[in-house]
């Protein structure tokens, strides 16, 4: 079932994706072993007990997948239910907890063919269908309870609808530009103007003092961070988010001697309109796309497994988490937490605390590894919706190839962009635009 449901690992790889792939669905698999194992150890207990501590070890498992770093974002049972009222619980009890109760319903819903009664043998099926039908009805309840505010400040994601390819050199920015400057002239102007993960030039990043170094300003060829702010921001007249690797030096320590080295990071750059830069770098790396898992990065593994898949995890994660802050068109401060593609799915990370102070929640995503995998970009914005519902915030997509979109603190969709190139706007005002 992994298998045939899972083939976009095979397409993020670039050498035996089906090996690492087959390791993945092996992974996966352990859970069903794990659910084996516990239905065997009921004995004669009836259904209704059994049921409940087999959810538990089928939720463990889920945990320890997410633990792991392999196949949180594929296997994690309560993504389908986003779409459904059942998920406004993930407020109260995290996605673990919705999954538990959907696993719960699921070993309910099975007969027990060994009871004598009629009663006896439909118990738990009964069980199962008030299970569901109180937590159907009371997510609905919980729904209507909660004050949806407009989304505070007045945002434009732009989304080019392109995607990197070895043979042809990545601009992005160029149709960014075009899109951005199209829709400024049309509808006016926007406290917030978004791009999506990886759209500039590797930038450098001085970390002494957290400024942008100065590049050669070369639009056609290349645009990094300074390069937008002296050249682009300027035109805009409003505060941008970018997404953008950026590098800075380092010293390591190997074989005892200490070595200079360059480390990159993936990152989220708010340039105000003041004129000021400030960084977001990303917590949590995509494994083996962008950097290993933490137990599979010791020297010697990770030589191995780099020369195996032919990977180059050239990214390191950030060691420290920050909100960024700007002030809209009427002066008033506005803060935002960033998410950088893969860290939607993970509920745990600072971004999705609930904070007084953040009024939104901005995912920088590229998703032009998956142009024939839409179910990945799907399933991203399903982890985006409940992240909303988790922190009653606005959380909004802006993605490169498709699935930009704006999802209010209910974890409803309130708009998305189809794919292909435009621009998804939303206002103080609730009143959204989209362009083509």
């Amino acid at each position: 079932m992994g298998w045939l449901s899972t083939g976009f690992v095979r397409a993020a790889i670039p050498a035996r994706g089906w090996l690492l792939h087959a390791a993945a669905c092996l992974v996966f698999s352990l859970q069903f072993v794990g659910i084996a194992f516990a239905i065997r150890a009921q004995g004669n207990r009836p259904v209704v007990v059994g049921a409940v501590l087999t959810a538990v070890v089928a939720v463990g498992c889920e945990t320890a997948q997410a633990w792991c770093g392999l196949v949180w974002s594929v296997t994690s049972l309560s993504l389908p239910l986003a779409a459904t009222p059942v998920a406004q619980w993930a407020a109260w009890i995290t996605p673990l907890g919705v999954a538990g109760v959907l696993y719960w319903v699921n070993f309910l819903a099975m007969p027990d063919r060994r009871a004598k009664s009629v009663w006896g043998r439909w118990f738990g099926p009964i069980t199962a269908a008030c299970i569901g039908a109180t937590a159907w009805f009371g997510g609905m309840l919980i729904a209507s309870e909660k004050d949806v505010a407009p989304l505070p400040f007045s945002a434009m994601l732009v989304q080019p609808h392109l995607c990197y390819e070895e043979d042809v050199t990545w601009r992005p920015w160029i149709e960014l530009d075009r899109l951005t400057r199209a829709s400024l002239d049309r509808d006016g102007p926007v406290d917030l103007i978004v791009w999506p993960e990886s759209c500039l030039s590797v930038s450098p990043l001085d970390d002494a003092t957290g400024d942008i170094g100065s590049g050669a300003r070369d639009f056609e060829h290349r645009l990094t961070v300074a390069d937008f702010e002296a050249t682009l921001r300027p035109r805009y007249e409003t505060n941008c988010l970018v997404g953008v690797a950026m590098w800075r030096q380092a010293v390591e320590t190997r074989y005892g001697l200490q070595v200079p080295t360059i480390r990159r990071y993936n990152c989220g750059c708010l340039i105000s309109r003041s004129g000021q830069i400030a960084c977001y770098e990303k917590q949590v790396l995509v494994p083996f796309k962008e950097g290993l898992p933490a137990w599979l990065d010791g020297t010697e593994m990770r030589g191995r497994i780099i020369r195996l898949f032919r990977l180059e995890p050239g990214l390191s994660p950030g060691n420290r988490y920050r909100t960024l802050s700007f002030r809209d068109q009427r002066g008033r401060e506005k803060t935002i937490a960033v998410s950088i593609c893969y860290e939607a799915f993970l509920f745990w990370l600072p971004q999705y605390r609930k904070r007084e102070d953040v009024d939104a929640i901005v995912h920088l995503v590229y998703d032009g590894g998956w142009r024939d995998h839409r179910e990945v970009i799907e399933r991203q914005i399903l982890a985006c919706r409940y992240r909303a519902i988790e922190t009653g915030r606005w959380n909004l997509v802006c993605s490169t190839w498709s699935g930009t979109t704006m999802i209010d603190p209910a974890g409803r969709i309130v708009r998305q962009l189809p794919p292909e190139a435009g621009v998804l706007r939303g206002n103080s005002v609730d009143r959204l635009v989209i362009s083509n």
